[in-house]
């Protein structure tokens, strides 16, 4: 039973390059000129329910599933649309938020003292006349000294995640930054004129389960949740848009008042404090 060049099945579908079907079905040609291609067993139940005009669907003498036919391409044409129903593509699309959040500063608070914050523990645990119930918070750096400065900060964008659910439970997701009708005054569209700087990576979600972060978030200093420099998200909601927009809009307005401010040097620094410009600067009204 001679055996030809087999059937060489190389299929790609939508999802990205993880999403194709390969497979070289051996095929031998018997004594009166038929042609029996062998097919795995884990196949026969897909190819059943295929159109098999012209093709017989049996066993060889070995016991193993085959294709027979007088004609090579129609057993071809039975593999290939095999192939082609195994890379059916569900896609959806939900929006999210992605969002990044700096705290590149260090700080306490008491809980017998809400709300007010303290730059260090010393200084916490006097507040409350020596009770240490104090939390560190912001970054990693608590209780350390650092040449970096202290600096907050916020970055947001709408992105659209787009998942590719393919055959055997695997998927593929890609993003694309939303795009919003021309001229639209929501604040999702206004979130998206920033050039926020932030934008999920392709493996930002885990191979096994499309809803689940890669890397969530770990826990920093004392136990506290560290999300300084961590990609997150929310569901887009216009509420969460206009958050995300008025905080960037006001983190702009001070990073321009502080610009002007200290201008080129000490020289100019000096001016508006003695000016009294500070108190305008902290969000106070200047004193007469």
């Amino acid at each position: 039973m001679p055996k030809i060049n087999p059937i060489n099945v190389w299929i790609s579908g939508k999802g990205g390059r993880d999403n194709h079907f390969h497979h070289m079905y051996e095929t031998h040609v018997l004594a009166d000129g038929t042609f029996q291609t062998l097919i795995p067993a884990e196949q026969v139940e897909w190819i059943e329910r295929l159109d098999r005009t012209g093709v017989q669907l049996t066993k060889n003498k070995s016991d193993k599933p085959v294709l027979k036919a007088k004609n090579l391409d129609d057993i071809s044409r039975i593999v290939h649309e095999y192939g082609r129903s195994t890379l059916e593509v569900e896609t959806t699309i939900e929006q999210l938020i992605f969002y990044k959040v700096k705290l590149d500063i260090a700080y306490c608070t008491n809980p017998h003292l809400p709300g007010e914050v303290f730059p260090n523990g010393g200084i916490a645990t006097q507040a409350t006349g020596g009770d240490q119930d104090y939390q560190w918070h912001g970054s990693s750096k608590a209780g350390t000294m650092s040449s970096n400065g202290h600096s907050v900060g916020v970055s947001a964008v709408v992105v659209d995640k787009i998942i590719h659910r393919m055959s055997g439970g695997r998927s593929h997701v890609e993003h694309a930054k939303t795009k919003f009708p021309y001229k639209s005054t929501t604040f999702g569209a206004s979130l998206n004129e920033f050039n926020a700087g932030v934008f999920p990576s392709g493996d930002y979600w885990s191979p096994t389960d499309p809803n689940v972060p890669r890397h969530p978030p770990g826990k920093s200093y004392m136990g506290e949740y560290l999300i300084s420099d961590t990609l997150q998200f929310v569901p887009y909601t216009e509420e969460a848009a206009e958050f995300f927009y008025g905080m960037m809009m006001n983190l702009a307005t001070l990073a321009e008042r502080l610009r002007l401010f200290f201008g080129d040097g000490g020289d100019a620094f000096l001016e508006n404090l003695n000016n009294g410009n500070a108190q305008l600067l902290l969000g106070k009204q200047k004193k007469d």
